[in-house]
């Protein structure tokens, strides 16, 4: 990296003026992205929160919450629109205008509070007869019956995902 970085400090002029610097610099940033996280991996929480409230936005809201010391604050995403931000002093807020949505936990909700994948989450709906729910597409499982199966203390140790239709 030292020899890289002399290289392109002592080319820089040039480099500035090629018809390829912009290829150039979008992989060098690449580059530089993947070696940060390596060199510096992120352990963020992603909890899905649903649809953005935004106008007209077809966005998914995610909390992210960041390690204490991150170079970012934990926020509220949207994946379509990265203006659609909203910061923990304003989730109360945000919390109010959110659609309702079906209780009961997905299998991606499941999935990252456990640790399993997809696959054995639906394998294990259907061995212990989860009860479930649809919106559109989406299918939630009853809180209480992936609990029974899944135990609470995990859940609890990886988050507290765990809610209920009438909490924030």
């Amino acid at each position: 990296m030292p020899a890289l970085a002399a290289f392109l400090r002592r080319h820089l002029g040039w480099l500035a003026v090629h018809p390829a610097a912009e290829d150039a610099a979008t992989e060098i940033d690449a580059l530089v992205q993947r070696s940060l996280r390596i060199a510096r991996p992120r352990h963020d929480r992603r909890i899905p929160v649903g649809p953005c409230i935004a106008n007209g936005c077809r966005g998914r809201l995610t909390a992210v919450a960041r390690d204490p010391g991150s170079a970012l604050p934990s926020a509220v995403e949207c994946d379509a629109d990265p203006t659609h931000t909203w910061p923990p002093e304003r989730w109360r807020a945000l919390y109010r205008n959110l659609p309702a949505r079906p209780t009961g936990l997905s299998a991606r909700e499941i999935s990252t509070a456990w640790r399993i994948p997809a696959g054995t989450v639906h394998w294990l709906a259907d061995e212990h007869q989860w009860r479930r729910s649809r919106d559109g597409r989406q299918v939630y499982y009853a809180q209480e019956d992936v609990l029974d199966t899944l135990g609470r203390d995990r859940l609890e140790s990886r988050g507290r995902l765990e809610r209920d239709s009438t909490s924030p």
